[in-house]
């Protein structure tokens, strides 16, 4: 995991906070937000783990396609069924 600044750390501690998170998850973070702000240290590796694990839950890393209306269904299924070739390439029978 590769290391990022005091003011991205803070970025990403407000970016959870505008969740709904519990009540202990907030308390933490504003007191990591709060430490950072004050200049008095700087968050650890499995803190920055923690925050983006967090984060992971409430923003999705990825859409689908085919439920949020992006392509239609049917045109998903043709390209998964009908335009791969029966056999693959260099396919021989055996005699």
């Amino acid at each position: 995991m590769r290391l990022i600044t005091r003011e991205a750390q803070i970025a990403l501690i407000a970016r959870v906070l505008e969740y709904p998170v519990r009540d202990g998850v907030r308390l933490a973070f504003s007191k990591m937000s709060d430490q950072l702000e004050g200049g008095q240290r700087s968050l650890t590796v499995k803190q920055i783990a923690w925050i983006r694990v967090e984060l992971d839950k409430h923003e999705p890393q990825y859409e689908n396609l085919v439920s949020s209306g992006a392509v239609a269904p049917q045109s998903y299924v043709r390209l998964m069924v009908y335009d791969h070739p029966a056999k693959p390439p260099g396919y021989r029978r055996q005699a």
